[in-house]
């Protein structure tokens, strides 16, 4: 199974995906350098060309990590809290595409 991750790369998360057989996970993140707190107007001016390369990947899992891909997913702006999404599928907006989102 191909899996697409949503956030910011780091070397635990490259350790935890070598451990659990997901090395060849494709981690994209939302921006190009960290953006703390970024507004929505900022998510957005990413989010087109995030969800190209997702539907670029039609059989890859989809998973979010934190609120700004939550944001990414959903498209508002308005407090999102990833513990009422964690654990179960939810759809792109815009698009069939189901994602999942964790911490």
């Amino acid at each position: 199974m191909k899996l697409v991750i949503i956030g910011e790369p780091s070397p635990y998360l490259d350790e935890l995906l070598q451990r659990t057989g997901y090395a060849d996970a494709l981690i994209l993140p939302v921006f190009p350098k960290p953006v703390h707190s970024p507004s929505m107007a900022q998510i957005r001016e990413q989010r087109e060309a995030l969800l190209k390369v997702i539907a670029s990947q039609k059989t890859a899992t989809i998973l979010g990590l934190g609120g700004v891909a939550l944001k990414l997913f959903l498209d508002v702006g308005s407090q999102t809290s990833v513990a009422s999404y964690r654990g179960r599928p939810l759809t792109i907006a815009g698009t069939k595409r189901q994602a999942y989102v964790t911490y």
